[in-house]
């Protein structure tokens, strides 16, 4: 959307101040002095956006305001067989309806949301759909806004449910692999000379006299030469063998993932001891973060009420396999999700796994707009936390009630259950559970940012640091090496 520069301001041309603004106070119950205060302007303005708003409702009725194809012209290749721009009063009441007569510019058309299907035979439509037809419309993602997704699908009057499968989109560690390939080739090259050089020497010095090793340097002079700096008529050699740069990018990122250290992993049981697998998680974080989220789950056991004067009681909580520090695919998976059918094929050479639910039902939600590189959880700085029924282990110690039955051998443990009800698949758990307030006030106790406040793809479970994280400078610093344990450097 195109911005036109004002006029030279003059006492003539000088715009009338709003009469709900002449007064330059704030808005009530605003504080100047909180810190949270941006967080709390952008609140008001999403909140009339949000699911909760329309009570999680999805399908609507609508009517088409513009449709690229409603003269006749056929589908792009690969492109959906039905695309059109749907105006929903009940939505958009805030927007001046379009006029039937005159043709929607880009700038009007984008403010609407876009509906697809895979073909008019899919749906049971005869024809395209003109302007001013109404539709039955679902949406699959309400806050995507850029072009090349649509936000949700038609449904057509026989009750078929239009495909919503988004093309895959390349991601930032794919395109900066293609723009410096053979840079990193030869970075990556070297490493590898040197890691064999120093495995032959056992890590000293190298010695021509032994039969078994080689000169690295040598080797290494044999690498070609990187780009000379400024060259602007220089080129990526397209004999660069990317897929072994992605391979290693890939390996650097996946390190930290990957690993469980002993020593870390025993003290983090002592005190996560309702859940060993929680537990394992947590020692996969990144180490400037890991520690305030063992405080947090601690402290949602051992003094809930110091958070919340009204809580019950105690609340168990976990991490999922994928709620920690991912990997690459698995974060490649996650935006697969309701985005690409199983057994589609990426460009990373990620293949979408056939329990990843088809985006064609209607229960297939969008639950991440992060493709690999592009979520903190990759850098080990972001955990998912969700409640628990009960422990998973007994609470270590004494042993809290005795067995009385005649045969049976000393005493037993418990197995504590939290004090909120919660459903046997937490997964289950709505937003508007009463748990996740005493959730979010303990992440808000070590500082976190709740993923609940993000805008447009809300994200309850998650918390993260508060900080800024400049996204491009941390996949820099994994690529590149920058790392220690395979954590980037804060």
């Amino acid at each position: 959307m195109t911005t036109e520069s004002a006029p030279p301001s003059s006492p003539s041309s000088k715009r009338p101040v709003r009469p709900d603004n002449a007064g330059g106070e704030l808005k009530s119950g605003l504080n100047i002095n909180s810190e949270n205060i941006f967080d709390k302007l952008r609140e008001t303005q999403i909140i009339e956006y949000s699911p909760d708003t329309y009570k999680g409702k999805t399908r609507f009725e609508a009517y088409v305001i513009s449709n690229p194809y409603a003269g006749g012209e056929k589908p792009l290749a690969g492109d959906y067989g039905v695309r059109v721009r749907c105006r929903i009063d009940e939505l958009y009441k805030h927007l001046p309806p379009p006029d039937p007569g005159t043709p929607l510019s880009c700038e009007v058309a984008t403010l609407y949301p876009e509906f697809v299907a895979e073909s008019l035979e899919a749906v049971g439509l005869t024809a395209q759909p003109q302007v001013g037809t109404g539709l039955t419309v679902e949406f699959v993602d309400r806050f995507q806004t850029t072009l090349q997704y649509a936000n949700g699908r038609i449904i057509g009057p026989n009750g078929k449910i239009g495909a919503f499968v988004s093309k895959a989109k390349k991601s930032p560690i794919e395109e900066f692999v293609k723009n410096n390939c053979k840079e990193l080739e030869r970075k990556y090259n070297r490493i590898q000379i040197l890691d064999a050089a120093k495995m032959c020497t056992n890590g000293e010095v190298f010695d021509w006299r032994k039969p078994d090793c080689f000169d690295p340097q040598k080797v290494i002079d044999e690498i070609p030469p990187p780009p000379p700096e400024n060259d602007t008529a220089w080129a990526p050699d397209p004999e660069c063998d990317k897929s072994y740069v992605l391979e290693q990018v890939r390996a650097r990122f996946d390190q930290a993932a990957g690993q469980t250290p002993a020593d870390v992993l025993k003290e983090i049981k002592k005190k996560i001891w309702w859940d060993d697998k929680t537990a394992e998680q947590i020692s996969r974080l990144h180490p400037g973060f890991r520690d305030k989220v063992v405080a947090m789950m601690v402290q949602l056991v051992e003094n809930p009420k110091s958070l919340l004067a009204n809580a019950p009681g105690p609340l168990y909580t976990r991490i999922y396999k994928d709620g920690g520090t991912r990997t690459l695919a698995q974060q490649t998976q996650l935006w697969s999700r309701g985005r690409l059918a199983p057994g589609t094929r990426l460009p990373n050479g990620v293949v979408v796994p056939d329990n990843v639910c088809d985006p064609s039902s209607s229960d297939c939600k969008i639950v991440s707009n992060a493709t690999e590189g592009e979520s903190l959880h990759n850098f080990g700085l972001a955990v998912d936390l969700w409640p628990m029924q009960k422990a998973t282990n007994s609470k270590p110690g004494k042993p809290e009630n005795k067995r009385v039955n005649k045969g049976d051998r000393g005493q037993t443990r418990s197995k504590p259950k939290s004090a909120y009800r919660i459903p046997s698949n937490s997964f289950q758990t709505p937003a508007s559970d009463p748990c996740w307030d005493l959730i979010g006030a303990a992440g808000n106790a070590q500082g976190f940012y709740w993923g609940r406040n993000f805008s447009g793809l809300g994200d309850t479970p998650h918390f993260q640091l508060r900080q800024h994280f400049d996204l491009e400078k941390l996949r820099l610093q994994v690529i590149n090496g920058q790392t220690k344990n395979g954590f980037v450097i804060l």
